[in-house]
C-alpha cells in the first residue's frame, strides 16, 4: 500500500504477501521510519527553540543597552580591510576584499575612534555621516545603531521555523488523513 503527501511517498514496511500473517506494520516517509522522523522533528524543534532563545536574549540586551546608550553623530574616517580566500564550485580559488568602517565621534569635546567588526564587500565612503550609540558612563564603549528590525528578525525566523516543524510533526503524527491519498500498487 502506498500513500503520498505533497510528492513524498509513504509506504507500508510490510510486504503485501505477508500482510495477512503479520499484524504490525511501520509507516515510513521515503524509507525513514515514523519513529525516526519524530526524533528528527523533535531535534529540529529544539534547534529552532535555541535560535529563538539566542535572539530573544540578544533582543533584550539590545533594548537594555538602547535605554542606556545615547546617540552620537559619527563620521567614517577610514576602512579596515580583510582579504578572504574563497573557492567556487569548480574548485577555483579567488580573493575577496572586505571592508569595515572606522568611525570618529566627539563626546564632551573629546574625539573617540571606533573600528567596526562588521565587514562587508562594499567600500565605506570616507566622510559619510552616520549615528552610533555610546555609553555615557564610558564613551569609548559604542554600538552601531543597526535598528530594531534586524535584532527582531532572528526571533521571527526562529518562530516561523518552529511553527513549520510543529505543523509537519503533527501532520506526520496523524498518519493517514484527508490530505493523504490511498493508492494500491
Amino acid at each position: 500500500m502506498k500513500f503520498s503527501i505533497n510528492g513524498f511517498k509513504i509506504t507500508d514496511d510490510v510486504d503485501s504477501s505477508r500482510r495477512n500473517t503479520t499484524t504490525s506494520s511501520r509507516a515510513s516517509l521515503n524509507g525513514v521510519p515514523k519513529e525516526q522522523l519524530r526524533v528528527l522533528y523533535i531535534l529540529a524543534m529544539v534547534v529552532f527553540l535555541g535560535i529563538i532563545l539566542f535572539n530573544v536574549f540578544g533582543f533584550v540586551k539590545y533594548l537594555k543597552n538602547d535605554n542606556i546608550f545615547v546617540d552620537v553623530d559619527a563620521r567614517i574616517v577610514g576602512n579596515q580591510t580583510k582579504i578572504e580566500t574563497e573557492e567556487d564550485s569548480d574548485g577555483y580559488e579567488y580573493k575577496k576584499t572586505l571592508y569595515a568602517p572606522v568611525y570618529e565621534y566627539v563626546v564632551d569635546g573629546k574625539t573617540y575612534r571606533h573600528e567596526s567588526s562588521t565587514y562587508q564587500s562594499v567600500y565605506n565612503n570616507i566622510g559619510t555621516m552616520t549615528v552610533l550609540k555610546y555609553n555615557p558612563n564610558n564613551p569609548s564603549e559604542v554600538m552601531e545603531a543597526t535598528g530594531l528590525s534586524s535584532k527582531f528578525m532572528g526571533v521571527i525566523v526562529g518562530i516561523a521555523g518552529l511553527i513549520a516543524v510543529i505543523i509537519a510533526y503533527v501532520h506526520i503524527g496523524k498518519g493517514k488523513n484527508e490530505s493523504i491519498t490511498d493508492s494500491e500498487e
